[in-house]
């Protein structure tokens, strides 16, 4: 747990460091035999390498990490606990990134959805799922849907931020 907490810090200072894809898959490995595949420290290390993996390009890699991390929590933990809401999240980010819009706007869907029941509707996690389907809409050429969402985001956050407030 700590080896990947860590490696993760490295991760965010040093971008794509090898040394924390190193600390990364030794914890992963230790993890698994120290606690099995759907153990939540394991789940926890699984999302970190996944990060790590997207972030250095091993795509096809990370693509399999963040589907094991968010089916293990949700499996563990649920639909609506923030470690599965993050899971999701990062697989739907990754889709995204990956122009697979079908299967990222249903990830980003069940997201908002699970973020709505969990936090409401004017919570940073809601409003940020929200604001990716904007950009899917974008992609998807759907520019009608996407403003209409849009004045939607925008008349949320004024709801949270005050005009006066720097958001």
């Amino acid at each position: 747990h700590l080896a990947s907490e860590l490696a993760l810090q490295l991760e965010e200072i040093v971008p794509g460091t090898e040394e924390a894809g190193q600390l990364l898959r030794r914890a992963l490995k230790d993890s698994i035999e120290m606690y099995g595949n759907d153990h939540l420290n394991t789940l926890m290390t699984v999302n970190n390498l996944a990060v790590y993996l997207d972030n250095i390009g091993e795509k096809p890699e990370a693509l399999k990490l963040y589907r094991w991390a968010r089916d293990g929590r949700m499996k563990q933990l649920g639909p609506t606990h923030p470690y599965t809401l993050d899971s999701i999240y990062n697989l739907a980010s990754f889709l995204l990134s990956d122009n697979q819009l079908a299967e990222a706007k249903a990830a980003f869907i069940e997201a908002r959805n699970s973020c709505v029941e969990c936090f409401g509707w004017n919570h940073h996690g809601t409003l940020d799922c929200i604001e990716r389907m904007v950009d899917i809409l974008k992609a998807e050429g759907n520019l009608t849907e996407a403003v209409e969402v849009c004045k939607d985001l925008l008349a949320r956050s004024t709801e949270i931020h005050p005009k006066d407030h720097p958001q």
